[in-house]
């Protein structure tokens, strides 16, 4: 069953216990975003910490039938280092201020913890189980190599890859 929560232990630092990075979670749920940030958002704010080459999952859920997103998202990074990395420096700095529709987006404070569900294929197949092969809108951004690529297509050449080498 595919469980969306992250783990709670950690490092406290000015009296705030943050989550410890796992040193081989390549995933992280990020939380606190603002509500009208998509997932094209989160890339670009993780841009500033991490070349974009690095990131080939960013899933925002969002509320069905509604513009705003359940404030939090994961991602997923080509390697521990990055997402460790990751965590570390934007753990408790703040979301970019940006128009959104219209509206101006309000800060809040990032926290990050590393996700239950770890790795590019985990992270898709519990998409696919939970919300439905046929998902278009509000499906996960997925990047191989660097360029975006449908999450059914990668989907599909990640297992056959993976049957392939057993």
């Amino acid at each position: 069953r595919c469980r969306r929560r992250s783990r709670v232990g950690g490092l406290e630092q000015g009296g705030v216990t943050h989550p410890a990075p796992c040193a081989e979670a390549t995933t992280m749920q990020f939380r606190r975003l603002p509500h009208e940030y998509h997932a094209r958002h989160v890339v670009q704010a993780l841009a500033k910490y991490v070349s974009t080459e690095l990131i080939d999952y960013v899933y925002v859920p969002r509320k069905r039938g509604a513009y705003k997103n359940y404030k939090y998202a994961f991602v997923n990074f080509g390697d521990p280092e990055a997402a460790s990395y990751v965590a570390r420096t934007m753990q408790g700095k703040f979301w970019i201020e940006m128009k959104v529709a219209g509206r101006t987006a309000y800060l809040h404070k990032i926290h990050v913890a590393p996700s239950d569900i770890q790795g590019l294929v985990q992270n898709l197949v519990c998409f696919r189980d939970r919300m439905g092969a046929h998902v278009v809108e509000g499906a996960p951004l997925v990047f191989i190599r660097g360029r975006e690529v449908v999450w059914q297509n990668a989907l599909e050449h990640l297992l056959n890859d993976s049957v392939g080498e057993v």
